[in-house]
Order: C-alpha cells, then structure tokens, then sequence
C-alpha cells in the first residue's frame, strides 16, 4: 500500500518521504525532527495500528512542527487492510489543518484527494 501510495504522489507533483519505523527511538526522533522540516504534508497509513497510535504519531508530529515552525497544511489517513475508510473513518483533530480521509481505491480517483494535493 505504501508503495502504491508512493507511486500516486510521485505522479502527481508530490515527493514522498516514507519513514520506516526504527527499533531505536532516539534515532527515530532525530529523524522525524529533520524530515518534519522538509514536509508540507502529512499521510499516516492506518492499517494494523490501533487508532490511538495515529493519534498519538499525529500530536507528536505537530509539537515537533510547532517546535521548527513549519506547521503542515494538510493531513492524509489512508486507510489499508484491516481497516475500511467506511467502518474505521471519521478521524478529526481540534486545529485548523485540514484532513483528508482514502483508501487504495480512491487513489484512482485523484479529485478525492484534492482537499490533500492541492491545499494551498
């Protein structure tokens, strides 16, 4: 899925940064601190993870962009198996930033994502 994902973004302008997930949470930090700086846009791939993982990688990622002043314009939660778009949607933040909500197949349907690609 992140792969697929990868693809549609790359085809669409947009230069995607995957994180992979390190046993060191120190060096995981240091990462993210840097490529916070270097994103415009957030996309959180909810699959396995319980909801409260997302939540919690969410707020964690905004204290650091609020930190380094580079606040994101826009968040994606891409739905893969297990989860369903329909059953498992729904996420809302308290602030401003605008969230966009898609699964595999709605990465056919680029006008889906418009409120993720094209937020100013």
């Amino acid at each position: 899925a992140a792969w697929r994902l990868s693809e549609f973004l790359d085809e669409h302008g947009v230069l995607p940064f995957i994180e992979p997930e390190l046993n060191d949470p120190q060096q995981t930090l240091r990462i993210l601190e840097e490529r916070i700086k270097q994103v415009n846009r957030l996309i959180f791939l909810y699959g396995s993870n319980d909801r409260g993982w997302i939540n919690n990688r969410f707020w964690e990622l905004l204290k650091i962009a609020s930190t380094f002043d580079c606040m994101p314009k826009a968040c994606g939660i891409c739905f893969v198996p297990p989860r369903r778009k329909e059953v498992d949607g729904g996420f809302r933040f308290p602030i401003t930033i605008p969230v966009c909500e898609f699964d595999s197949q709605d990465l056919a349907n680029p006008a889906l994502l418009k409120p993720l690609l094209e937020t100013a």
